[in-house]
């Protein structure tokens, strides 16, 4: 009989709602919640009980809403506008597919923040757990598409202007600078690998969907206490190795090819580098808490003051984050071009394109990355 009681399987077999049970007799409780009693047999003591970790997550709730109310209207804005434009040739087509996936990409994690924001792992109990825990961690395979996607706009836009450079002549009309021994061939195959170099980031996306659907089912099903800890560190570890992997491989190639670009398109390329880079770092950075977090949750019973912390250093990051994306499409400066309502029917033009004929932009386009200006009329 005492064994009995000591064992969650007879006692509490589904932890109260708020945990699992696992093989060793003792309730595994999801975040924020915890055991009420010594034995570890329930989960039923929720965070929000205690009163320092209440206010922490009240904070959490009330910052996460007001930030993602803010930045949400805006990304739904200008996924609408894009939506309304026409291509004016094929290749801004492509351009312009690309730029509707990253910012339907972007809608998506906004959703997904904004959710999760007015709730936190069922606390509040606004939100089945199950529901919660798919929201929270799905922006673990959202945003390296996003940011993938983003990155194929800008190789897009990038193969656009290059490949309009026939001639090694014309290249040194455009940059005085550029190196004779660099031919339009060799410009041509940094380009193509830069196409193929999309292929490792496509298929880590494919990784972290996978990762994302094992660690779902783990969480919610593993009985093994041990293996389900490691999991945990193993899934941060990844996802910060990928992100670092993200910001080597774009800090490396994306400077490499700045040198061979027109000097007069330059300070808006290197503008959007710099901030896909923050991007990255950011998103690296977070990933970095996220295994400190692992670490002392590991380590510690009750973690719940913990967890509203960390919870909040993620609401900043990945605000942040939406931000800085948001930024490259709808760059601030421009706002009173985006916000207009005129701009739904302004749909003769793609994101990324100019009007090089009129000599003023009237498209709707992606301000870091226009097009440079024709040798006699166009390039």
């Amino acid at each position: 009989m005492v064994a009995a009681a000591n064992d969650c399987s007879v006692m509490n077999p589904d932890c109260d709602g708020h945990g699992v049970c696992m093989s060793n007799g003792n309730c595994r409780c999801f975040y924020g919640f915890s055991a009420r009693n010594q034995i570890g047999t329930d989960c039923s003591l929720n965070s929000l009980d205690e009163p320092n970790t209440a206010a922490m997550m009240n904070a959490c709730v009330i910052v996460g809403c007001v930030l993602y109310s803010i930045i949400f209207p805006f990304v739904v804005w200008r996924l609408i506008i894009e939506l309304k434009m026409s291509p004016s040739s094929a290749e801004k087509s492509v351009i312009s597919k690309v730029t509707k996936l990253s910012l339907a990409c972007l809608t998506i994690v906004s959703i997904m923040c904004l959710l999760t924001c007015f709730d936190f792992f069922a606390v509040y109990h606004r939100m089945p757990v199950k529901l919660y825990f798919v929201l929270y961690y799905g922006r673990d395979w959202i945003l390296p598409v996003c940011f993938s996607a983003t990155l194929s706009h800008w190789v897009e836009l990038y193969q656009y202007t290059l490949k309009s450079l026939r001639q090694q002549e014309m290249i040194k009309k455009i940059n005085v600078n550029f190196s004779a021994t660099l031919s339009v061939e060799d410009v041509l195959d940094r380009i193509t690998f830069l196409q193929r170099f999309r292929i490792p980031f496509a298929i880590c996306c494919v990784i972290t969907v996978c990762l994302w659907i094992s660690f779902t089912a783990a969480y919610f099903h593993s009985r093994d206490p041990t293996g389900l800890s490691r999991f945990a560190m193993g899934y941060s570890a990844f996802h910060a190795a990928l992100w670092t992997c993200f910001a080597f491989a774009f800090l490396f190639y994306g400077l490499k090819l700045l040198r061979i670009l027109p000097a007069s398109i330059g300070p808006k390329i290197r503008k959007m580098t710099f901030q896909l880079c923050f991007i990255v770092i950011i998103c690296l950075l977070d990933k970095v808490a996220s295994l400190v977090y692992f670490s002392f949750y590991r380590a510690s019973n009750v973690a719940n003051y913990q967890t509203g912390i960390r919870r909040l250093i993620n609401v900043i990051m990945i605000w942040l984050v939406v931000v800085a994306l948001l930024e490259l499409y709808m760059p601030v400066h421009q706002y009173k071009k985006w916000l207009r309502l005129s701009a739904l029917w302004d749909s003769s033009r793609s994101a990324g394109a100019s009007n090089s004929n009129s000599g003023t932009n009237n498209s709707m386009s992606m301000e870091v990355m226009k097009e440079p200006a024709p040798l006699h009329g166009g390039v």
